[in-house]
């Protein structure tokens, strides 16, 4: 691909602005404001890896799995279709045997590990847990991107471990400021209660 033409454009394009879109996809409280998000990235992954050409196609398969997984995911307990366990499953079995198709040695494992991970991830409901998987997904991901030397990977996979460890202090703070509301509210139950005891 040259450096001045339209796809290699189109390709630095979509890479930075999924990496922009990747940051906030873990923040987010709301499952389905995360799901909407994941979609929009591996839509733009995708359009990523169809600009870079033929070597990617399979980078642009994969990413197309993810964006019905996105889907699924989403209307799940909304619409029953999408609200069977066999959909985790399927999905787990798909990215499981990419490496069979895309076999490079040993290291084809690592994005089969986190894709696998993610599905699951993203399958709870409980943002909370989606973060503390991600940080495993990203990790695998990080280490998969400097062994293949994949820039762009490496910058979103880092970006997102980011975004993953930003969420999960937000969820802690949240968890801590509720335990302390509790815990003020018990206190002011129990000296309501004594002044009613000393009348």
């Amino acid at each position: 691909m040259e450096e001045n033409s339209a796809l290699y454009i189109l390709y630095i394009i979509t890479g930075v602005l999924a990496i922009i879109v990747a940051f906030f996809i873990l923040i987010w409280k709301k499952r389905n404001l995360m799901l909407i998000f994941k979609l929009a990235d591996d839509v733009l992954w995708s359009l990523n890896f169809f600009f870079k050409g033929a070597i990617a196609f399979t980078g642009c398969a994969q990413n197309g799995i993810a964006i019905a997984r996105e889907i699924i995911f989403y209307f799940k307990g909304k619409k029953k279709w999408a609200s069977h366990p066999i959909w985790l499953i399927l999905f787990i079995l798909f990215f499981a045997t990419m490496p069979i198709y895309t076999w490079a040695g040993w290291i084809s494992i690592l994005p089969a590990i986190a894709s696998i991970l993610s599905t699951i991830g993203f399958y709870f409901k409980n943002p909370f847990h989606t973060r503390l998987i991600n940080l495993a997904v990203q990790s695998i991901s990080i280490t998969y991107a400097v062994l293949v030397w994949n820039i762009f990977s490496l910058i979103c996979a880092s970006v997102m471990l980011l975004s993953a460890i930003i969420g999960l202090i937000i969820d802690l703070v949240s968890m801590k400021k509720k335990k302390d509301e509790v815990k003020i509210d018990e206190n002011q139950k129990i000296i309501e209660e004594n002044k009613e005891l000393k009348q």
